[in-house]
């Protein structure tokens, strides 16, 4: 029996977060009025669409269906939903992917919308049955979703209204939300606000009629920038959430925009200011056959217009970058280089034609961390603390303060550890080699792996074992280990490296020539008295106890 040979090793460099950067505005994007609604009640809210047929929602709960195919504007059926109720808002609707036994449709999933309802923290799963042209829903399972507990167990908590996004593809819920209420007499500035991606389970029907969602079932969070108000609804799709906002025409101050955020990348990954084509108020989103259909709400005491479903291009690929300056417009976060948190989602290099792949040599760098030395953290902590307990803290830096706090808990005393993150950006990678090169996992290959002796990189190497394992799990090492004599070879410029050369040692060091040129280029740079009036209001107590141009790398490590 051959033996293929598989080598796996694990490198200790950083790779963490980089602030959030907003990409530019999707341009020439196609938009056109698919389908002009008659038959409407009461305000138009929640859209889904199923095979050839378009639920429309309307406030309390009445639920029109049109002709996908044919887009006639007259609704062909029409049913209240078991739900129905004044405060149900049917903000938002999605099918799941459970289907009831007898139903004619996946179990869907009612966002109710109304903040300060009795119903508020409630999704209704109903089940609907059609038989002929007549409609009707069940309601088969009650979610109620207890965010109560959420700080301290170090999530964000959301002020409420969650828009409950069942993504079909990947079998999640995702629930999303702000950290306070996204109208302008709330949030007046956008740097006092977030928005919140929070992934559960999808419960199955198997659980009960009333099903309880608390801190201990959340999978993950992802917590977005805030840089538009007025939320709506919207969908999930290929792991993005596609969501709008704003009020159409009626208010310059709420235009309409739709955000896509990317729950893999965990950050905004294409933003369109549609004011101009969507005039009226986006209610609700559904992709569907590469397009966006957007659903959205006219005032009958105002405006003759019915509502209409407009159909939109979902973001166009990005040209190929002609220069490193373009390609960071098309993709800011990549801006921050080695701190770039990679999704993995660049293509595999196949073998030359007529040869196959036998050998694979991966040289790895440990997976996302937390901030490696034991200083920033106690730091910005420890200043913003101190400034709160003596209100020292401007209204920009209260809501700095209030974002920070709640993340304490999970990052005191893990520095440089190998974060959730990282295990799963380091898993993936295994799980990559065996699915783009199975060839080379053929019968009983040769597998080994080492990696050096710090923790965060020996976790790295087992996560990347883990990876290959999921997918081939008869599979045995010959080799595993993790070691200080690996430093020589996989990091041999490392402060704790056998036999270290000086040349090393001086060029990380501080006393060099390049250190003075770097302080200097920060004094012409950067405004660091600007930057500290926004956050103090007497920056002299900062000075005190701080070096400010430590302190403003310290904020720069914290935001990466």
């Amino acid at each position: 029996m051959k033996k293929i040979y598989l080598s796996v090793v694990c490198l200790l460099i950083s790779i963490p977060l980089i602030a959030q950067l907003y990409v530019e505005p999707e341009k020439e994007v196609e938009c056109s009025v698919f389908l002009a609604k008659e038959g409407r009640g009461r305000a138009q809210q929640g859209l889904e669409i199923w095979d050839d047929y378009i639920f429309s929602c309307e406030d309390g709960g009445h639920v029109n269906i049109y002709d996908f195919k044919s887009a006639d504007p007259k609704p062909v059926a029409g049913f209240e939903l078991a739900s129905s109720h004044p405060d149900n808002h049917v903000n938002n609707v999605c099918f799941g992917v459970e289907t009831k036994r007898g139903a004619s449709f996946p179990l869907l999933y009612i966002t109710n919308g109304k903040v300060g309802s009795e119903l508020e923290w409630l999704c209704f799963v109903e089940s609907i049955t059609r038989r002929g042209k007549r409609f009707s829903s069940e309601i088969a399972q009650t979610i109620e979703l207890d965010g109560s507990k959420w700080a301290e167990k170090g999530y964000v908590p959301i002020f409420g209204a969650p828009s409950w996004l069942v993504d079909r593809e990947r079998g999640f819920i995702w629930i999303f939300s702000a950290r306070k209420r996204t109208v302008a007499k709330v949030t007046k500035h956008a740097w006092e606000n977030q928005y919140v991606a929070t992934k559960f389970r999808i419960p199955s029907l198997s659980e009960g009629a009333k099903v309880r969602l608390d801190e201990n079932d959340i999978l993950d969070q992802v917590v977005f920038p805030y840089e538009v108000w007025f939320t709506q609804a919207g969908c999930m799709h290929d792991g993005k959430i596609y969501f709008c906002f704003g009020v159409g025409k009626q208010d310059d101050s709420r235009p309409s925009c739709i955000r896509v955020y990317d729950t893999d990348r965990r950050t905004i990954t294409a933003r369109y200011n549609v004011q101009e084509q969507v005039i009226y108020e986006p209610e609700d989103i559904v992709v569907k056959d590469g397009v966006m259909y957007v659903n959205t709400n006219t005032n009958a005491k105002k405006t003759s217009d019915l509502p209409c479903i407009f159909k939109l291009s979902l973001p166009k690929e990005k040209p190929v970058a002609e220069n490193p300056l373009d390609e960071i417009r098309r993709d800011p976060e990549r801006a921050g280089g080695v701190y770039y948190v990679t999704d993995l989602s660049h293509p595999v290099t196949p073998a030359p034609k007529g040869y196959t792949p036998f050998y694979i040599n991966g040289y790895f760098r440990h997976g996302a961390r937390q901030i490696d030395d034991e200083v920033t953290y106690s730091a910005i902590y420890g200043v913003l603390e101190k400034a709160h307990a003596t209100n020292n803290l401007t209204d920009f830096g209260k809501a700095l303060y209030e974002r920070l706090e709640p993340f304490k808990k999970n990052v005191f005393y893990k520095e440089g550890d190998l974060t959730q993150i990282g295990y799963r950006q380091t898993r993936e990678i295994g799980r990559r080699m065996v699915q783009n090169y199975p060839e080379v996992f053929e019968g009983h290959p040769y597998l080994k792996t080492n990696a050096t002796n710090v923790l965060r990189v020996a976790a790295t190497m087992q996560s990347v074992n883990s990876g290959i394992l999921s997918l081939r799990p008869g599979l045995e090492w010959a080799e595993i280990d993790n070691s200080r004599s690996f430093l020589t070879t996989l990091n041999p410029y490392g402060n704790v490296c056998p036999g270290r050369s000086p040349l090393d040692k001086y060029i990380l060091g501080k006393e060099n020539s390049w250190y003075k040129k770097y302080r200097s280029y920060i004094d012409e740079k950067l405004d660091v008295d600007a930057f500290f009036t926004r956050l103090f209001i007497d920056v002299t107590q900062v000075e005190s106890q701080y070096d400010k141009y430590d302190l403003i790398h310290r904020f720069w490590l914290m935001a990466s």
